[in-house]
């Protein structure tokens, strides 16, 4: 299990595809809804996984959001929901850093330790080969 986000998306969609084994992205929403800034990190892997595995109606049209939405995706943040949320509790900057877009070069992974979820970095990924 992967998780990624804007911040991470193309050592992300690297690791996923490089499993060689079928990939589903999750969008976790909010109260049973869908959530703009979800979509949008779907979007920002799927356009780099474009072409390593088969996509789907759903895929595509978070890649067209994507698309759509990344000259400005601070904006596009700060108009969500979940962006009026956390400017609405005083934390502006963390927009401002949920939108650099591959700011991370490495891609992270779900463990449980003990019983205990765990995110760590994937062992073996080098963004720069």
């Amino acid at each position: 299990l992967l998780t990624g986000a804007i911040v991470n998306a193309r050592a992300t969609a690297h690791a996923a595809a490089a499993t060689g084994l079928p990939v589903t992205l999750l969008c976790a929403g909010t109260n049973d809804q869908i959530a703009m800034e979800d979509l949008l990190g779907c979007g920002a892997v799927l356009v780099r996984l474009a072409g390593a595995v088969p996509m789907n109606d759903e895929a595509r049209i978070a890649m067209n959001l994507w698309h759509e939405a990344s000259p400005n995706v601070e904006l596009r943040l700060q108009q969500s929901r979940g962006g009026q949320n956390v400017i609405n509790a005083g934390l502006s900057a963390d927009i401002a850093f949920a939108a650099m877009i591959d700011r991370f070069p490495h891609a992270c992974r779900v463990e449980d330790r003990d019983g205990v979820l765990a995110v760590r970095r994937v062992a073996g990924y080098d963004p720069i080969a």
